[in-house]
């Protein structure tokens, strides 16, 4: 395996990324590769803290299991010179990123997001651009890098109440009725107890009021 991976691997060099970034030291990189998504990490030598969201990510997409469609082939790290390479192999996934989170993506949405709660996991980037509509009609979640594995499931009420401050000012653009109506089919795919919703919505209140506390002190 890990031969065939350094195989893919040796191909993005003479492959234009589709996108990089500078993220402080580390310079990100991703890259088609036929039916792969290679993500390249470049670490100076001498750089000692980093976030190591390979690691989050592969974690992730293996705990959902091997029927998620961007499954993870694995993890390769190299050395050159004074840089540490890390590489991420992924399954290419066909589909075009959602522009906006409508009313008719909802039921999609919910179900989507409460498979991948249920699996002890939570994205805590569930904006539009992350869920790709496949040309199939599905919906898919395509990047873990920010993600957080429990070791239990489903993911903990705090952390979903977390995770859904973001997509009611990112995915909903803070439309509260879009948003409602996303809770109520997410509460109905996942069979949330009223204890459970409480505690959601009141994590989701929790972080608003923290965003808002930290937007005031930054002016």
């Amino acid at each position: 395996m890990v031969a065939d991976l350094n195989a893919i691997i040796s191909r993005t060099a003479g492959t234009t990324p589709l996108r990089r970034r500078q993220a402080r030291e580390t310079l990100r990189s991703v890259y088609r590769v036929d039916g792969f998504i290679v993500k390249e990490f470049d670490i100076p030598a001498g750089c000692r803290r980093y976030r190591r969201p390979w690691l989050v990510e592969d974690a992730a997409i293996r705990r959902l299991g091997p029927g998620y469609a961007g499954a993870s082939l694995g993890v390769v790290e190299q050395v050159e010179g004074g840089l540490r390479k890390v590489f991420l192999v992924k399954r290419f996934v066909e589909g075009v990123p959602l522009a906006a989170i409508t009313a008719a993506d909802i039921p999609d949405v919910a179900r989507l997001l409460s498979a991948i709660h249920a699996a002890g996991v939570i994205t805590d980037d569930a904006h539009p651009d992350n869920f790709l509509r496949t040309p199939s009609g599905g919906l898919e979640f395509m990047d873990f890098g920010r993600a957080k594995v429990f070791p239990f499931c489903p993911a903990p009420a705090f952390a979903v109440g977390r995770e859904f401050e973001k997509l009611l000012r990112e995915g909903f653009g803070r439309d509260e009725a879009l948003f409602g109506a996303f809770f109520r089919a997410y509460c109905a795919e996942t069979r949330a107890s009223a204890p459970r919703r409480v505690l959601i919505v009141l994590s989701a209140r929790i972080a608003i009021m923290l965003r808002a506390m930290r937007k005031g002190k930054g002016r």
